[in-house]
């Protein structure tokens, strides 16, 4: 196993362990979100430094899933 396999092997178990060292609701929410947030910008950094493209994709779905969960939770009332 090579250096860079064994980076990503831990952090694919720590990622896995998470849920059982954080107990709290609250933290377990904020660190979602800052996975969330930086999935986009990994995505964005790809797509606009490395191709040197421009693209609005992205922000289109994440629009889209930010419309559809409120939409959800107000006339669903789901969670």
């Amino acid at each position: 196993m090579t250096q860079q396999q064994l980076k990503y092997v831990c952090l694919i178990t720590a990622a896995l362990a998470l849920p059982l060292v954080v107990h709290s609701r609250y933290w377990m929410h904020v660190i979602i979100m800052a996975a969330m947030y930086m999935l986009l910008a990994f995505s964005v950094d790809l797509i606009y430094g490395y191709a040197g493209q421009i693209n609005l994709g992205q922000a289109g779905f994440y629009a889209i899933g930010a419309y559809t969960t409120a939409l959800l939770m107000l006339r669903l009332n789901l969670s």
